[in-house]
This record gives C-alpha cells, sequence and structure tokens, in this order.
C-alpha cells in the first residue's frame, strides 16, 4: 500500500486540530467585528446605564441574589429595632472614642471601610442584631457599621450608636 493516502490523511488531520485551536482561542465571544462600536467595546452594552435596574437583582459576590430595595426595607424596617439592641446593651461594648473628624469623615455607605480602625463587635452582643447575609457588624469609633465581608465596602452606617 502506499504512503501517500496516509500522509494526505495525516496532514488533513493535523490542519483540524490546528484550525481548532485557533476558534478556540477567539476573544471576540462569536460576535463579530460588526458588533463592536466605535471604541471596540459591545454595542450593545454601549446604551446601557452602570446603575442597575429599580427592583432589579443584584449579585454581591458570595452574598447570593440581593434585590437591593429589598434590603434596603428590610434594613429601614429593622433599624428601630437595631438601636433599641444597642442603647439596652451599652454595656457590652464599653465607652468607645470617637474618630477625629477627618477619619470619621471617610466612613460612608458605597466606600470601603477605612484600614485598621473597625473591631469586632463581642459575638454575644453581635447575635442579638439582625443578621444580613454577607454582611457583618462592626465598631468603628462611637459608631456602627454594616460591612461587606468579602469587599470591605460599607453598606450602613449608625452614628454615635455605640457612646
Amino acid at each position: 500500500m502506499s504512503a501517500k493516502p496516509f500522509l494526505l490523511l495525516g496532514t488533513t488531520c493535523l490542519a483540524l486540530v490546528l484550525s481548532a485551536g485557533q476558534a478556540l482561542a477567539d476573544p471576540s465571544n462569536g460576535k463579530s467585528n460588526q458588533a463592536k462600536g466605535k471604541n471596540g467595546k459591545d454595542a450593545s452594552s454601549q446604551h446601557q446605564s452602570s446603575q442597575p435596574e429599580k427592583g432589579k437583582k443584584t449579585t454581591h459576590s458570595n452574598n447570593g441574589d440581593y434585590d437591593d430595595d429589598d434590603f434596603q426595607r428590610r434594613y429601614d424596617d429593622d433599624l428601630d429595632d437595631i438601636r433599641q439592641i444597642f442603647s439596652r446593651n451599652s454595656d457590652s461594648y464599653g465607652q468607645a472614642q470617637a474618630l477625629p473628624p477627618g477619619i470619621r469623615k471617610n466612613l460612608a455607605r458605597g466606600k470601603p471601610l477605612p484600614p485598621g480602625i473597625a473591631k469586632k463587635l463581642d459575638p454575644n452582643f453581635a447575635r442579638q442584631l439582625p443578621y444580613y447575609q454577607g454582611y457583618e457588624w462592626q465598631q468603628v469609633g462611637t459608631d456602627a457599621a454594616l460591612v461587606n465581608i468579602t469587599t470591605g465596602i460599607v453598606r450602613e452606617v449608625l452614628n454615635d450608636v455605640l457612646r
């Protein structure tokens, strides 16, 4: 038998394997260049707002799905109870020193917690506070902050509840 058919078959298989690798390495994710806008970004995403739609679920890493409106509504409903828990248990956390004004100004919703200023609340006391999946309560001077465990972003701040 001749070696020519085997050589042709081997060459064809090699060409198929190499071209399959090229197709898998294509960074366009199956979209043609026609779907891209002027700056190379996907044209369909250029007109979308950076803010999530009202009532739309947004995913926070390691926190499951949260509807921000539902989270805020639940927090607002719990707020009076949270303040009462802090006032009833003032002996659990002792006298806290207020933060200097410049550092306290940096403690705000949606910002990362400034490094080195937060303390964990006493576990027995923290268990009395409402639990929000993916968040923990921390003491920041005379304030209490609800902080995202994964990112360190401050979700809520209760001013002067630890006096």
